[in-house]
């Protein structure tokens, strides 16, 4: 990465980037919708620390936490059996190791790095009911020197826990660590996503991370792999295999790839990168400002009835929005009708190899023991299978959310261009849609009560026939209880969980459409002002007009910063 010149009184180009950076958040502040003005700040900070950034994207339980926390040679990031990761976490050089949480209404906080897990892991933080926008962590490590890693939620989940924290990642990736694993092979699914993520990111690294679970032969996996990528990209991405509990030569071999990246590319990297994001914001102003001047431009009359238009078409995009939201407020109970019969079907399974007459010829304190451990080991596997099937039914029912949403945000821009004589609007990629991870954390076995300890004391005092047909009677009674309080408990779990997970799309499609909506609203509002004179107006289209020339100018100016940066 390019160093900085050091004499005080010559002006750097980063200095030079950052003073129009500046003015283009101007612009933003003025026209621009919350994510935009975001947009900006990135784009200055990325600036000031000359940082990679590098995402690890994938699907849940691929094994990213523990990816980065091989690249890293630490336990950083937490990692667990159920999909742990809720909130974005980067992890960046810095002298002392800390962590500072930042939460979505302005506020941070300092923390121990071993109290991560407390907000930003599912287990402890469900639904990000602690309200976190990201999590940075820094640590003294040269590996981090001009970079940094980004953990993520997983995508069937996606890219992140809300809009902001979508916005915040997928938009601003220079570097994928696209993470898959042997168990299953890469799916078209995935294929899908990369596809989109490959849009942003400048340069992507596809890792089968668990190359080591590899049941059918880890060359075959690999090879299997490389195939598919085939029908996404002709080369461009580059294919890594890896066991991320081992730090072996697979591992050293990806860390080598991202070091060299940032020694031979990352300013070119960066300034790619910077530029694409400088467009995206410039499009999204320059759309802004081009609403307000046709609409500070319309005949007071003419600008009334063009506004009543707009109301008009938004009522009728508005009912198409109601119809997606019914969809989505149906889906819970559906889903359910599902779970409660996979659980109804796993339950009988496990009562038949649970059976009362093989811990009947044990002590009473081990058998019933035994049976509880046997019950817990079942509960488990229902969690993990339950969340699995319910994961897989929610990707395909998120591909259509997202893409109805995009189509209705469209719409809604797109009503306000028509009725003022615009061309065709700008939205943002469908990628920048994320939800709240909400995967509840599913218990394991129950203790033993006193009651049925004392029962457990009193049987075994009893001579072994009547103990063994005495403790029949109690398993068989047992046995189908616990199960039912297992099944019980993962039902209310899953229900939680689709439950979130209908209460965030909701929130996120009516954040999202509401934004596209008050563009143009914003259009009218300001052109219709009260005791808007002649003379009033005039000045508005100056100012407007003034701000467009502005906007192109920075645009045309930061393009020919980064290019000699």
């Amino acid at each position: 990465m390019g160093g900085t010149d050091t004499d005080p009184m010559r002006e750097t180009p980063g200095d030079r980037i950052g003073a129009l950076l500046d003015e283009l958040s101007a612009l933003a502040q003025a026209y621009g919708e919350r994510s935009i003005r975001q947009d900006v700040a990135f784009i200055a900070e990325q600036l000031r620390s000359q940082s990679l950034a590098i995402a690890a994207i994938g699907q849940f339980k691929r094994g990213k936490s523990t990816l980065l926390n091989a690249l890293l040679g630490a336990n950083v990031l937490p990692t667990g059996r159920l999909p742990s990761t809720g909130v974005v976490t980067r992890v960046l050089h810095g002298i002392q190791t800390k962590a500072i949480v930042h939460y979505l209404d302005g506020r941070s906080e300092t923390v121990e790095v071993q109290a991560l897990a407390r907000y930003v892991t599912e287990e402890y933080n469900p639904a990000n009911v602690r309200g976190v926008e990201r999590v940075d962590v820094t640590l003294p490590s040269e590996f981090l020197r001009g970079i940094a890693l980004i953990d993520t939620p997983g995508i069937g989940s996606t890219l992140l826990h809300n809009t902001q924290a979508a916005h915040g990642v997928v938009g601003r990736i220079d570097l994928a660590l696209f993470v898959t694993g042997p168990e299953p092979p890469i799916t078209q699914e995935e294929l899908e996503f990369l596809e989109k993520v490959a849009k942003f990111a400048e340069r992507v690294f596809v890792v089968v991370a668990k190359i080591d679970r590899a049941t059918d032969g880890a060359e075959e996996i690999v090879q299997f792999t490389q195939g598919m990528l085939e029908q996404v990209n002709s080369g461009g991405m580059r294919l890594f295999a890896v066991d991320s509990t081992q730090q072996d030569g697979r591992l050293n071999l990806l860390r080598r790839a991202i070091l060299e990246t940032l020694k031979e590319e990352g300013d070119r990297v960066l300034q790619r990168a910077r530029g694409r994001r400088v467009r995206r914001v410039g499009a999204a102003i320059r759309q802004s400002v081009e609403l307000r001047r046709a609409a500070v431009l319309l005949p007071r009359q003419e600008r009334e009835l063009a506004r009543a238009g707009f109301g008009e078409l938004i009522v009728e995009t508005q009912e198409r929005a109601d119809d997606l939201v019914h969809a989505i407020d149906r889906f819970p109970d559906e889903e359910m009708h599902y779970v409660d019969a996979l659980l109804q079907r796993l339950s009988d399974e496990a009562a038949r190899r649970i059976a009362p007459e093989a811990f009947a010829a044990e002590a009473p304190e081990g058998a019933e023991g035994e049976i509880y451990r046997c019950v817990g080991a079942e509960e488990q596997v229902w969690s993990e299978r339950v969340f699995c099937e319910m994961q897989s039914h929610i990707e395909s029912r998120q591909n259509t959310i997202v893409r109805r949403t995009a189509e209705l945000e469209r719409q809604f821009l797109q009503a306000g261009c028509e009725v003022l004589g615009l061309n065709a609007p700008v939205t943002r990629d469908d990628l920048e849609f994320g939800k709240r991870q909400a995967a509840s954390r599913l218990s394991g076995p129950m203790p033993t009560t006193g009651l049925e300890i004392v029962t457990s004391s009193l049987l075994g005092a009893l001579p072994a026939p009547a103990r063994a047909q005495a403790l029949r009677r109690r398993f068989s009674h047992l046995i189908p209880q616990l199960l039912d309080r297992s099944r019980g408990r993962v039902r209310s779990a899953a229900l939680e969980y689709l439950t979130n997970w209908r209460y965030s799309y909701r929130a996120q499609i009516a954040q999202r459409l509401a934004e596209a909506r008050r563009v143009v609203e914003d259009a009218f509002a300001q052109a219709s002002q009260p005791g808007g004179s002649e003379e009033a107006t005039q000045l508005q289209v100056q100012r407007i007009r003034h701000d467009s020339e502005r906007l192109e100018a920075l645009l045309a100016q930061l393009a020919d910063a980064s290019a000699s940066d």
